[in-house]
């Protein structure tokens, strides 16, 4: 029962963070982000998740935190499809015309 309660503590922690990174809403993010590290940190002890489990998690919402931190006050940061954050990150993989395939032959582009 306490582990269940240690997950659904861990659950809504990213849940209201998530919320906080959508709406921008800067003056609470660092202390939801502090929360959320909280609760990843006691289910590393108590053994619900892996170290390296926790870690990742961590890593990523650090890196989405620190993003919205550096957008500007008045704008909220702007939707990109999936292929168009790949090709941001630098993927090369995926093919110019429907961004699906590897390789370009016999795609379907719409």
């Amino acid at each position: 029962m306490v582990n269940q309660f240690s997950e659904v503590r861990m659950r809504l922690a990213l849940h209201d963070l998530g919320s906080t990174l959508t709406s921008c809403d800067k003056t609470t993010l660092n202390a939801t982000f502090r929360q959320t590290v909280s609760a990843l940190e006691k289910n590393v002890r108590k053994g619900i998740l892996r170290k390296k489990t926790a870690s990742r998690c961590k890593s990523r919402l650090s890196a989405r935190v620190k993003a919205v931190a550096a957008t500007p006050d008045s704008a909220p940061p702007e939707p990109q499809s999936f292929i168009a954050r790949l090709r941001a990150l630098g993927y090369t993989r995926a093919c110019p015309t429907c961004g699906a395939c590897s390789t370009g032959e016999g795609c379907n582009p719409k």
